[in-house]
C-alpha cells in the first residue's frame, strides 16, 4: 500500500505540473480566442478533478487509494494505447504510399506488379519486355479501381514531365489495355487524370479513341468538361481539344449533386467561374445560351452584369472583350 501512496503522489505532482504549464502557456499556444477559451474551460476541470483526486487520496482508506491509483493510471494508459494507435497508422500510411508509388498497393499478382514498378521506374525497354507475355488481368481493376493503365496515366501526371509515359501508354495500349473497361465502378483513364494532366497527353487519349463526353467522379458521375473546367492547368486548351473531339457543349453539371454548380450547363458554370475564354469556346461549338439555370439563371443576365461590375472597375477583362464580339458576331448572323 506504501507503493500505491507514492504513485498516487506521483501521479498527481506530475499532473499539477502538466496542468499548470498548460495554463501558464495558454496565450501562447497560436489558437483563436475560442480554442483558447474552450481549452481553459478544460483545464479549470481538469484542477477540479486533481483537487477532489488529492482529497480522496488523503482519505485513511485503503479502497479509496487504490480507486486514485487506478484513475492515474488511467490517462497514461489511453496515451499509451493511443500512441501505439497512431504509430501503426503512420506506419500503414507509410506502407500505402509507398505501394502506390511502386504499384503493390494497387495490384497483387506479379505480373502487374512488375510492369508497375517498371513504370514507376521510367524503364520503357522493360515494359516492352513484361509485355511480350500473356497479361490475362491486364485490364481487371485492382484497389481504387486502378488498371495498369491508370497507374500509368497516374505516374505520368505526377511527374515534372509527362511525355516520357506517352510510349508507355502507347505499349500498354498496343497490349490490349482499354481506357474505358467492363466495370461500371472503373472511371475512365483520362477521366481520372484529366484534371492535372497536359493538352498534349489529352489530346493523345482523344486521338486514340478516349470518349470525350466520359464522365468522372465529383461526387457524382460528371462530365469530363466540368472536371476539366474547375483546375486551371491547360484548362483552355484542353476544352478546346474535347469540344473538337464532340464533347457535347450543353453538358449538365448533375442536378442532384450537393456542389453550387449542380443543375448548371457547361456555360452557365464557365460564366459563373468567370472563364470567359471558355465561354466563348463553348458558345463557338454550339452551347445554348438561352438555357435557364437554376434560381432562373441566365447566361445573358449573367454577361449583363459581369459587363457591369467591369465597367464600373474600369478593367474588363480581354478575354471578356473578345467573348462580347464573339456573341456580337453570332447575333449580327
Amino acid at each position: 500500500m506504501k507503493a500505491i501512496t507514492i504513485a498516487n503522489w506521483s501521479f498527481l505532482i506530475i499532473y499539477g505540473i502538466l496542468l499548470t504549464y498548460s495554463s501558464l502557456t495558454l496565450n501562447q499556444s497560436g489558437t483563436d480566442a475560442a480554442g483558447r477559451g474552450m481549452a481553459a474551460g478544460y483545464l479549470f476541470v481538469g484542477f477540479i478533478l486533481l483537487v477532489i483526486l488529492i482529497g480522496v487520496n488523503c482519505l485513511p482508506f485503503q479502497l479509496s487509494r487504490i480507486i486514485v491509483f487506478v484513475l492515474g493510471l488511467l490517462p497514461i494508459v489511453v496515451g499509451l494505447i493511443h500512441w501505439m494507435g497512431q504509430t501503426s497508422m503512420s506506419r500503414q500510411t507509410r506502407q500505402n504510399d509507398d505501394g502506390k508509388a511502386n504499384g503493390t498497393y494497387y495490384f497483387h499478382d506479379p505480373q502487374r506488379r512488375q510492369l508497375a514498378q517498371a513504370i514507376a521506374d521510367h524503364d520503357i525497354e522493360q515494359v516492352k519486355m513484361l509485355l511480350q507475355q500473356p497479361i490475362p488481368q491486364l485490364n481487371e481493376s485492382g484497389s481504387d479501381y486502378i488498371t495498369l493503365l491508370d497507374f500509368a496515366a497516374l505516374k505520368g501526371v505526377y511527374s515534372q514531365d509527362s511525355l516520357w509515359v506517352i510510349p508507355c501508354l502507347s505499349l500498354l495500349l498496343a497490349k490490349g489495355a482499354a481506357i474505358e473497361t467492363a466495370d461500371s465502378s472503373h472511371i475512365p483513364t483520362h477521366t481520372r487524370v484529366s484534371r492535372n494532366s497536359s493538352a498534349v497527353l489529352m489530346d493523345w487519349f482523344l486521338k486514340n479513341g478516349a470518349n470525350p463526353n466520359a464522365k468522372g467522379l465529383l461526387q457524382l458521375p460528371t462530365p469530363i468538361l466540368f472536371i476539366v473546367m474547375e483546375y486551371d492547368y491547360d484548362r483552355e486548351e484542353k476544352i478546346k481539344l474535347l469540344l473538337a473531339h464532340g464533347a457535347d457543349p450543353n453538358s449538365v453539371y448533375p442536378p442532384t449533386a450537393s456542389s453550387w454548380l449542380a443543375g448548371h450547363s457547361a456555360l452557365l458554370a464557365a460564366t459563373r467561374l468567370e472563364l470567359w475564354d471558355v465561354c466563348r469556346l463553348l458558345l463557338e461549338k454550339g452551347a445554348d445560351a438561352t438555357v435557364v439555370g437554376p434560381q432562373h439563371q441566365r447566361f445573358a443576365d449573367l454577361i449583363k452584369r459581369s459587363a457591369e461590375i467591369y465597367t464600373e472597375r474600369n478593367n474588363t477583362p480581354e478575354t471578356f472583350t473578345a467573348l462580347l464580339k464573339t456573341m456580337s458576331a453570332s447575333a449580327g448572323k
